[in-house]
């Protein structure tokens, strides 16, 4: 889980910039609100199992997925849809105009699609905001960065009876075997940011950052030589019941 976390900081927007490329051009909004809420909860949910590249059978339904947000974005968020997507196509997913529009597409499906939102706070280190305990189901967090360092969540359920910090003291390899990653996302301070994930199983599950103390950019994760956010008590645990 910590080695898909970083990694995830570092390559997940060149690899979305790839993925979301494949939409077919020359596509229009039909506005079935169910369907184009479904669409994003699917490719957000297939980006949290994709390590570096898609595989065949990850890329096709990526096709499918991206094309239904296409066909089905709502009259009123379809210049955001068409922006981002062709932000894509042409390779500057990065660009502020087109992270604007993801983050607005983001933003009305939390306030549009009737899943359960968790609003999180990240400062320098701890996470603000997450409850003791929710609902099986689609649950969005949306990460807010108010601290002075990059910031990652990542989700994952503990598979035994251990706390998170009980797992965090394991050595790496073990620590992993104990858990089921759901998702992750970061954010670069200032920044809000959307992680999708879908609670499928009660049980108690952890939210940890796992970057080096000195992550003040992207390029510093590489250099930084502080101890992990959590060791800092950047983690929280929180329980999930059969919704």
């Amino acid at each position: 889980m910590r080695v898909r976390m970083l990694a995830a900081v570092v390559g997940l927007a060149g690899l979305s910039t790839a993925l979301m490329g494949a939409i077919p051009a020359g596509a229009g909004p039909s506005g079935d609100q169910d369907a184009f809420c479904e669409g994003v909860v699917d490719v957000s949910l297939l980006f949290n199992k994709i390590d570096e590249e898609p595989t065949a059978k990850q890329q096709r339904k990526l096709d499918g997925y991206l094309g239904t947000i296409e066909d089905n974005a709502p009259a009123e968020l379809a210049d955001q849809v068409q922006t981002a997507v062709t932000g894509a196509r042409e390779g500057n997913f990065e660009d502020a105009n087109v992270t604007a529009a993801v983050t607005a597409v983001d933003e009305w499906v939390a306030e549009n699609c009737g899943y359960t939102v968790v609003d999180v706070t990240a400062a320098d280190f701890t996470f603000e905001g997450i409850p003791e305990s929710l609902d099986t189901g689609v649950t969005l967090f949306r990460f807010t960065n108010e601290g002075a360092e990059l910031h990652e969540i990542g989700i994952a359920r503990i598979k035994g009876d251990e706390s998170v910090e009980e797992i965090l003291e394991l050595p790496e390899e073990e620590a992993d075997s104990k858990v089921q990653f759901v998702g992750g996302s970061f954010a670069a301070q200032g920044e809000t940011r959307f992680l999708y994930t879908k609670l499928k199983k009660a049980g108690t599950y952890g939210a940890v950052c796992f970057l080096p103390v000195g992550s003040t950019s992207e390029e510093a994760i590489e250099t930084a030589d502080g101890p992990p956010h959590f060791v800092e008590g950047m983690f929280a645990e929180f329980e999930v019941a059969k919704g």
